[in-house]
């Protein structure tokens, strides 16, 4: 997803072509290739969140590296050492920086099943913390709040808000 350029709508033939572009350039390998779920990528080109991407794509970083520091405390339960310092390293897959907010995205390929009721409560307590981690790391560096917060689930084809 990273290597799909933005600015217009992907289609079947230039995914095909991208993906047999990079196997030749040796990103990865002809098999794993093979196992990229092109329709899961052309359905979230479709979504009004794909389209805002395509649309701001002079405004979209993604594969964000970030580092944090964080009291222990704060992310573990009961921890023996309160004031004890964490060091946080994440990459986040993307986000859009407007003029006064932050749009983030992450994508998943988790497998899960269920109603989308089911799958939505699953997902939002499975990545809470990851995204909230995200949350304040984009808050501090670029010192603007993260007013909407995606989780972008290509199996199942849904996007979760928090």
């Amino acid at each position: 997803l990273q290597m799909i350029p933005l600015g217009m709508k992907p289609t079947q033939d230039t995914l095909e072509l991208l993906i047999a572009e990079l196997v030749k350039k040796q990103f990865f390998s002809e098999e794993i290739a093979k196992k990229i779920d092109l329709s899961s990528i052309l359905w979230f080109y479709q979504t009004e969140l794909g389209e805002l991407l395509n649309r701001s794509s002079d405004l979209v970083k993604r594969e964000q590296p970030f580092s944090m520091l964080k009291e222990a405390d704060t992310i573990f339960e009961e921890f023996d050492e309160p004031d004890a310092p964490l060091l946080i390293h994440g990459i986040i897959d993307g986000y859009i920086e407007l003029a006064d907010e932050i749009i983030l995205y992450d994508f998943k390929t988790d497998d899960v099943f269920g109603s989308q009721a089911q799958i939505e409560k699953k997902m939002r307590e499975r990545y809470y913390g990851q995204l909230k981690l995200y949350c304040q790391a984009l808050e501090k560096a670029l010192n603007k709040p993260v007013k909407q917060n995606y989780l972008v689930l290509l199996k199942p084809k849904m996007i979760v808000s928090f």
